[in-house]
């Protein structure tokens, strides 16, 4: 499904393999403080990946309108942690794999961020993880049509979500 690419990394990408070591020593680094009176869990992939043209972004989803909750909700692969799971990021890789098709090898762990409560009460570990080789989304199947959760997947780049002019404050209330 994606193409593993022979070519040499972008420079770009061999220049942020430093960025990348920090960041996982610092996600290393978090407190791993669970949610209290949290009774399910769940966790999310973050998607980190390379895409045609080399640049470095972040691979989100489109939920299905179909779907009973969540329904055209932009997200990231994940969903509740099932009895087979060894663990959170496992929880995070198995749905990505459902959802999208994304091989689990194809994607290296950094690390995990802090629970975070969603508005269905559950207690919610992104996984942060980069993902191997490179992504067109024009030719890469990243929609597992038998999941029936995903309509469509877009990335944005790093430099554009870093980027202040690109950022709106909106407050709602869960």
């Amino acid at each position: 499904k994606l193409k593993k690419s022979s070519a040499p990394m972008a420079r770009h990408v061999l220049e942020m393999k430093e960025q990348i070591g920090q960041l996982a020593a610092r996600l290393a680094k978090l407190p791993r403080s669970r949610l209290k009176n949290a009774t399910k869990r769940a966790a999310v992939l973050v998607p980190i990946c390379t895409v045609k043209g080399g640049e470095p972004s972040i691979l989100y989803n489109l939920r299905s309108q179909h779907m009973t909750s969540h329904a055209g909700e932009v997200s990231f692969p994940g969903g509740r942690e099932e009895k087979g799971d060894a663990s959170l990021v496992e929880t995070a890789l198995r749905e990505a794999e459902e959802e999208m098709g994304l091989p689990r090898k194809r994607v290296t762990v950094l690390g995990q961020l802090e629970e975070v409560k969603s508005k269905h009460g559950l207690a919610v570990t992104p996984v942060i993880g980069i993902v191997d080789g490179i992504i067109d989304l024009k030719t890469d199947n990243l929609v597992n049509p038998e999941s029936g959760e995903i309509e469509e997947n877009f990335t944005v780049t790093l430099k554009d979500l870093y980027n202040p002019s690109n950022w709106v404050l909106v407050r709602q209330n869960l």
